[in-house]
Formats: C-alpha cells, structure tokens, sequence
C-alpha cells in the first residue's frame, strides 16, 4: 500500500486488496485496520470455521481430517516438523478406528499426502483454525465484491457466503455485492466438469466471467 501510494498514476484514495481463499479471510481483517484501503475482492475466500468446511467430506474422509486439523490446531508452534508429522499420523490414524471398511483403502492412501501437506503448511493452518472470520468483517462497511465458484471442492459456497452476509448486515455494510458463478472451481478456473477435492479443474483455465465481473464492478465504483 505504501508503495502504491507513491505513484504517480496511482490514486491514492481508490487502492484496494483482493485475496483468495485463506487470504479471503485476511484482506478484510487489513481493510478494517488500514484507512488507505478503499475497496475488497475476495475469491472463495474462507468466512467460516475451516472445520465446518470439513462436514462435506466422504464420513470416513471427514473423521480423520476432524482429527488431524484438531490436533494441528491444538498444536505448539514450536514443534519440530518431524514431531510435528508423528503426533499427526498418530491422530490420523487413531481416527481409522471410525473409518468404513469400505472407505478404509482409499482413506488410508491419503494419509501421507495429508500429513505432509498440513506439516508443511502448519503457521498458515493454525491461524486458520484461531482467527475469527467475523471479527474483521462486523466492522467493515467499505465496498465488498465477495465471488464463489459453483464447483468448489474446498469451500462451500452456501457455507461461507450464508455468515458472510450476516457479519456484513451486522456491521450496516450497504455496498457488498455477493455472487456465485457456475462451472468455477476453488482457484476460479473454468471447471467442465467436477474435480477431486485438493486439485484444480482439468481445463486450468482462469474464468473470463470473474475477470469481468471484478473489472465491471471496479469500474462502477
């Protein structure tokens, strides 16, 4: 921002953030706190617990990710990655006990990729799990452009967007535009047809809808 703001071909007055995802979560919690952010964009981004995100999960998929991030959460930041990893697996594993023999093979080789991920992405998880959505966004009432893809595998739409709206009416926003486009996936890529959960639509394509639908609204603001 403040390197925006000295630039010539800059107005000063009209800079705004966009994020996506967790960043969704955090460019209104800088909005709230920064007088030089005029406007947010947020796609798909995150405005609820991330363990409500977990209930549409497969049962047997969703008990040992219950699990896993509960124990991340809880976790000190100062442990040690491989540490870190064990206490996960043990979480991980202790949650098969719940798990369908019928979904225990493919539950079970989702284990690493898992464990490993979340391991390595253990300070952006835990804020994730200790950062209230609803804080920053009761307090915001600059404009907002909030955009979910129908064919979000990580995010659900009505999940996320359904609290959204509640903390923007709390906090008397009256310039929010809300909007769900079909057949864009959680990276705002045009999505054919239904990814896996964690991997994008097989076109990688950015969607033509959402670049123009924040450029007009830009435009009208």
């Amino acid at each position: 921002m403040a390197f925006l703001k000295t630039r010539p071909e800059v107005n000063p007055k009209r800079i705004g953030i966009i994020g996506h995802s967790f960043a969704g979560l955090t460019a209104p919690i800088a909005a709230v706190r920064s007088n030089d952010v005029a406007f947010v964009i947020t796609l798909a981004g995150l405005f609820t617990d991330a363990l409500i995100n977990l209930e549409r999960l497969p049962p047997g998929l969703r008990a040992v990710t219950t699990a896993t991030w509960t124990t991340l959460a809880q976790s000190s930041p100062t442990l040690r990655p491989p540490e870190l990893e064990g206490r996960l697996r043990d979480a991980f594993t202790s949650a098969m006990a719940n798990v369908s023999d019928q979904e225990r093979p493919s539950v079970q080789g989702a284990m690493a990729a898992i464990v490993t991920q979340w391991a390595k992405s253990a300070p952006l998880r835990r804020s994730q799990a200790l950062t209230d959505p609803g804080e920053a966004l009761r307090a915001l009432t600059k404009p907002f452009l909030a955009i979910h893809g129908a064919r979000d595998r990580e995010l659900d739409g009505a999940t996320n967007l359904v609290p959204l709206m509640r903390y923007l009416g709390e906090a008397k926003n009256a310039d929010f535009t809300v909007a769900t486009i079909p057949d864009i996936d959680h990276w705002m890529w045009v999505c054919a047809q239904p990814s896996e959960p964690g991997k994008p639509c097989a076109e990688m394509q950015f969607s033509p809808k959402v670049l123009a639908l924040i450029t007009d609204w830009i435009q009208k603001h």
